[in-house]
């Protein structure tokens, strides 16, 4: 198995990413922190019943 270089720029670490390069080794997920702020609120939407019928739920 190859050795994975460090990337030595944050435009340098971008660019691996974007092309699609395997980064989770130069991720150090060890001192990760889930953030889950934020208050819950609740949301109602409108939809019109042509949509849904049109979807199959019912």
């Amino acid at each position: 198995m190859k050795k994975t270089t460090l990337a030595k720029t944050a435009e340098e670490f971008d660019r691996r990413f974007d092309e699609g390069e395997d980064i989770s080794d130069l991720i150090d997920i060890s001192k990760a922190v889930i953030m889950r702020g934020g208050k819950k609120i609740r949301l109602t939407i409108d939809v019109s019943e042509s949509l849904i019928m049109e979807k199959g739920v019912r």
